[in-house]
């Protein structure tokens, strides 16, 4: 893991950073902090693909039980016959036919942007970015399926 740069949300905007992995095709993982809430995004080749949130709207599993195609239940389920943890919701539910790697695809974009859009609006905290970060085996949405448990 390589630092790239860190500061203050006050002086460089989330935008700008969301600008300059856009523009340099970054493989980074950007970690966002204030006192009430950690973000992490993770950018491939400029895009956002994985991301994880203290702030539960922006979490994987009440994001797929907000539109309700699917409860909470129903995810525990699938983590409890797949014998995985929370990290592998995406996984899981494709193993158990509850989602298809599209939909997973599109929800997990989704939920990037989401944190991003979420992030842009912050006044106050911290960001680091961490250069050649990639998501761990499995996180990106091309990969859901293809890596064993």
């Amino acid at each position: 893991m390589r630092f790239a740069i860190e500061g203050q949300i006050d002086s460089v905007g989330a935008a700008d950073i969301f600008l300059f992995l856009s523009q340099t095709q970054r493989t980074s993982l950007v970690a966002f902090e204030r006192s009430d809430q950690e973000t992490r995004v993770f950018f491939v080749d400029g895009q956002p693909v994985w991301s994880l949130s203290s702030k539960v709207q922006l979490q994987i599993e009440a994001r797929l039980s907000v539109g309700g195609v699917l409860k909470l239940r129903d995810i525990e389920t699938a983590l409890f016959r797949q014998r995985v943890g929370l990290n592998r919701i995406p996984q899981a539910l494709i193993a158990e036919n509850v989602a298809t790697e599209a939909s997973m695809e599109n929800d997990l974009r989704s939920l990037s942007l989401d944190a991003l859009r979420d992030v842009a609006t912050w006044t106050s905290g911290t960001f680091t970015v961490y250069d050649g970060v990639p998501p761990r085996r499995g996180r990106t949405p091309s990969a859901l399926t293809s890596r064993p448990f």
